[in-house]
């Protein structure tokens, strides 16, 4: 693929005649498109919205991401992107969908965020709960989105120092936008409440994420009793069969891959997959499974590990 060097490039859209859409490299391998916005959080994400749908439609094999103010196009190139731009911007947008996501404001730093504003937590809850917020960006985590704006008056900064683990389900507050962790992760926002049903990312589900952008949230206050605990209900165990290997000694960072999903970075899942797809392909050839297959890649020193019945397996690679 062929990416930018040099200045910029700037097009003319034909949907913004007062400003031009910026072009640059990012990395070896993609564009920043930055187009002129004007207005809220919610109409900055609406031209956004309106922008990258128009480029899918006129770069259907490449991947386009949306950002907080401009968008990230990998596999197309700059030529390709210039004459996108071009193209003049259709104002309809696809129909967004609502959820009501019912939750117990039970968080740690809801004291926290009524202190700063000087108010009662009952009334952090009143107008946490009383607004109805724009899905303005994904990402962060598969299925996390990036909702605003909230009152100004329970708007918080960071927590100076981030948790180590957020439960999934815990919902924060950062600066104006409010969200939910789908999974457990490290996590700086203030957390005010706990959704009772945090499954906003289901790889079963097409798409996979629950909330996209331009959709509306509503948080519902709901009774502790009515509800088991979110965090056991999104870390339940799945029962599987016995294991036929068994990892012996692991180098360091051997880990599982497949040859990854392009084209999903916009619901917030990067490319990933095997370093090496080439000899993934092969190794997966070798023993007749499909091209999809997962396979172990140790990229690091030595690994050991165990059949535990019988099986054909392929190891490729540099020795």
């Amino acid at each position: 693929m062929a990416a930018p060097s040099g200045a910029p490039s700037r097009a003319r859209s034909s949907s913004e005649p007062q400003g031009c859409v910026v072009i640059a490299s990012y990395g070896d391998a993609a564009v920043i498109v930055s187009p002129p916005l004007e207005g809220s959080l919610v109409e900055r994400a609406r031209s956004l919205a309106a922008l990258a749908s128009s480029l899918r439609d006129q770069l259907p094999s490449a991947d386009i991401v949306q950002g907080g103010s401009s968008l990230l196009v990998l596999g197309a190139t700059t030529e390709a992107i210039l004459a996108a731009v071009a193209v003049p911007v259709s104002p309809e947008q696809a129909a967004a969908s609502h959820h009501d996501i019912s939750v117990i404001y039970d968080g740690p730093d809801l004291a926290a965020v009524a202190e700063r504003a000087r108010i009662t937590p009952e009334d952090v809850v009143r107008l946490h709960g009383e607004r109805t917020y724009t899905a303005l960006v994904t990402g962060f985590l598969p299925g996390f989105a990036y909702l605003g704006e909230v009152d100004p008056r329970i708007a918080a900064p960071r927590l100076a120092t981030p948790r180590k683990r957020v439960a999934p389900g815990a919902v924060g507050i950062a600066g104006s936008l409010t969200g939910v962790y789908p999974f457990a992760s490290p996590g700086g926002w203030n957390l005010i409440a706990s959704a009772i049903e945090p499954r906003l990312f289901d790889q079963s589900r097409d798409p996979p994420r629950r909330i996209g952008v331009l959709d509306t949230v509503r948080f519902v206050p709901a009774e502790r009793a009515a509800v088991a605990s979110s965090s056991d209900v999104a870390e339940a165990a799945h029962e599987t069969g016995a294991p036929a290997l068994e990892i012996g000694r692991s180098a360091p960072i051997a880990t599982v891959q497949d040859r990854g999903r392009f084209g999903f970075r916009g619901r917030g899942l990067p490319w990933s997959g095997a370093l090496d797809r080439e000899t993934l392909d092969a190794a997966n050839a070798a023993v007749g499974n499909d091209t999809d297959a997962a396979a172990i890649e140790i990229p690091l020193a030595s690994f050991e590990a165990i059949a535990r019945s019988d099986l054909v397996v392929s190891i490729d690679g540099e020795p």
